[in-house]
């Protein structure tokens, strides 16, 4: 301790014992004349963190015999004097001691309010809370050591690093208020010493600036890092600076992904290379003059993973959403669709890329049917009730029909749609007699709309259109007729544009046809799975509905994406 704390302790603790002395004076005997004070000790409150003045301040492990799951709490005691009563509280900041600091020696409590601090606080998880002395006069973008004998200021140089051949992924997730423009600067320690009551350090840094994309994203990708671990970040902005533990390591032969500020288990992981092939007899649309927009698509992975994601080859992050019966199965959306120079779709999947589970908006409605349960007819009917994908809906000529609620899946005041449709049945097992035909999907109100059919006992299917209004239009007209019912899985895929109606099976096109459309459909809504007698029989899977401007190619990849993943 030099010789200036010294004098300042002896100095505060001969004022202390006159202040009490003082006061057990004055309250010992009532006749006596003088000021009774009261203290009121009982209030604890977190300093606020939004003043945009901040530090760090790194406290020794060994010194203060810290352990994992350790409370810290950096405090000053404050003080108001009301009337004849002097209230105390105290302010504090707070950390918890991860296994990462415990291994690093020190913990570092980032983002520290610029103040004077009196006291350090320890919570253990076993045992009882210390609680020691200190003078901390904390300054704006300022970084202190604290260890059992006094608080050093650290002063960093700081040099740009070289060029290496690591590269990661690394999420801003808890990183706050990042905007555009502002600067992430992360740094490895190169070498440290004491003199007196400062640390010098000397670290080398590599400085990044946000873009529009990435602060929307939440992930960054960097590339040509020198290898190395990487503990300390810095979010600079215009009027403030803020700081964040970090801990992982870049070797040129690993990619990684990593969350700032944090320094749990999960913190980082693995960088895998996935990549979609086209199977045979879609390859060509790899090199059609088209761009693909706003794809939907099932993918498969290994094992199973925590809150996974992609990132494609423009630096996309594509957030996956978890089939419920299939923990191998994700679906996501491209928003536009890069094909490698092999004709491959290439992605680098990260895990722990998005916790918060949000939600994945495949297509105006995507049906999954993955938590249907088969009636007890419907049990007894099949022996094998399989899916396209995870689960399915199977149902039996004596089900009844089920509603797709509050939607309208037509779009340009009900002149444009596209569905989807897995389906597996043979006609056979239709319910024909006295009817010829039932129904799959349907959109109809009113004698308008549409119906996906199977018709009488052909192993086929149809799309009928009902557009007839003021004796103009088409009523009961039939297109679109696919021979695909031979009690396997198949796809059928329909788009109404105007009056134009295109049918696809398999990813292959149908039929194109014109009707007359005297009616548009605007007031077709909650589309209908199935009929409310005579019920399709047989299985039904992954619905989707678009906005009716998908292209030919534009369906044809659709299906082969999905073909590829079954």
């Amino acid at each position: 301790m030099s010789k200036l704390n010294k004098i300042m302790v002896k100095w505060t603790m001969l004022w202390a014992a006159l202040f009490f002395a003082m006061l057990a004076a004055c309250s010992s005997d009532t006749n006596v004349a003088g000021t009774f004070i009261e203290t009121n000790t009982g209030n604890k409150v977190m300093i606020e963190t939004n003043t945009g003045n901040y530090a760090r301040v790194m406290i020794s492990v060994d010194d203060f015999g810290i352990f994992e799951g350790d409370t810290l709490q950096l405090s000053r005691t404050e003080r108001d004097t009301v009337g004849d009563t002097i209230f105390t509280s105290t302010a504090y900041h707070e950390k918890i001691a991860s296994n990462t600091n415990v291994a690093a020696g020190y913990v570092i409590m980032d983002s520290v309010p610029a103040t004077n601090y009196d006291s350090l606080t320890i919570l253990p998880v076993n045992g009882n809370a210390q609680s020691i002395a200190i003078y901390l006069d904390v300054k704006n973008d300022e970084s202190y050591y604290l260890d059992s004998n006094t608080a050093k200021v650290i002063y960093e140089s700081r040099k740009t690093s070289r060029k290496g051949k690591a590269t990661a992924y690394l999420s801003l997730e808890y990183l706050d208020s990042i905007r555009v423009g502002d600067t992430l600067r992360i740094s490895t320690l190169d070498s440290n010493y004491l003199d007196g009551d400062s640390m010098f350090i000397m670290t080398s840094v590599i400085e990044h600036e946000f873009s529009e994309d990435e602060v929307l994203s939440k992930v960054i990708f960097l590339e040509n890092l020198p290898e190395g671990i990487y503990k300390n970040v810095a979010l600079i902005q215009k009027d403030s600076t803020a700081f964040y533990a970090t801990s992982f390591s870049l070797t040129a032969s690993k990619k990684i992904f990593a969350y700032l500020n944090d320094s749990s288990s999960n913190a980082f992981s693995d960088v895998k290379n996935v990549a979609i092939q086209l199977p045979e007899g879609f390859e060509d649309l790899s090199s059609v003059d088209e761009s693909f927009k706003n794809m939907p698509f099932p993918i498969r992975v290994e094992k199973p993973m925590n809150y996974p994601c992609l990132v494609d080859a423009n630096s996309n992050v594509i957030l996956l959403e978890e089939n419920e019966s299939d923990s191998l199965l994700y679906w996501g959306r491209m928003e536009i669709v890069n094909f490698a120079k092999d004709g491959s779709i290439k992605f680098d999947l990260l895990d722990n890329c998005n916790r918060y589970k949000d939600s994945v908006t495949l297509a105006r409605r995507a049906v999954h049917l993955d938590n249907e349960t088969p009636s007890e007819n419907a049990t007894d009917r099949f022996e094998n009730m399989d899916a396209a994908f995870g689960n399915a809906l199977w149902t039996d000529s004596t089900d009844n029909w089920k509603l797709i609620d509050n939607f309208e899946p037509f779009t340009q005041n009900g002149y444009q749609m596209s569905a989807s449709i897995w389906i597996k049945a043979d006609s056979a097992s239709q319910p024909t007699p006295g009817k010829n035909y039932t129904r799959l999907l349907a959109v109809k109100k009113d004698s308008i709309g549409f119906a996906l059919q199977q018709r009488a006992d052909h192993p086929a299917v149809n799309v009928r259109i009902d557009a007839h209004k003021d004796g103009k239009g088409v009523y009961n007209m039939t297109y679109g007729n696919a021979w695909i019912l031979d009690g396997t899985w198949h796809n059928y895929s329909l788009t109404i544009r105007g009056d134009s109606l295109y049918t696809y099976a398999d990813g292959v096109i149908v039929s194109k046809n014109q009707f007359e459309n005297g009616s548009n459909f605007a007031s077709c809504t909650n589309p209908a799975i199935g009929y409310d007698r005579n019920n399709f029989v047989g299985g039904l899977d992954e619905i989707f509905f678009f906005d009716g401007s998908q292209t030919e190619n534009w369906m044809r990849l659709f299906y082969a994406l999905q073909k590829q993943a079954r």
